[in-house]
């Protein structure tokens, strides 16, 4: 992981910049994106655990 940090520092010019961007822009996309997948999954899971605990209940 370090030498791909010293590569993106080494590269001159505007390159440098928008290779840098373009890795924190797909990088904060995946977080959000794993977040949402995380959360609707985890309500999909409560919804059928509280159907399933009525069912068994009544």
């Amino acid at each position: 992981m370090s030498k791909f940090f010293k590569r993106v520092k080494s590269t001159k010019g505007v390159n440098g910049v928008i290779v840098a961007l373009l890795l924190i822009l797909v990088g904060v996309g995946a977080i959000a994106g794993i977040k949402t997948f995380l959360d609707d999954s985890s309500a999909t899971v409560i919804t059928e655990v509280n159907s399933t605990i009525n069912t068994l209940t009544n």
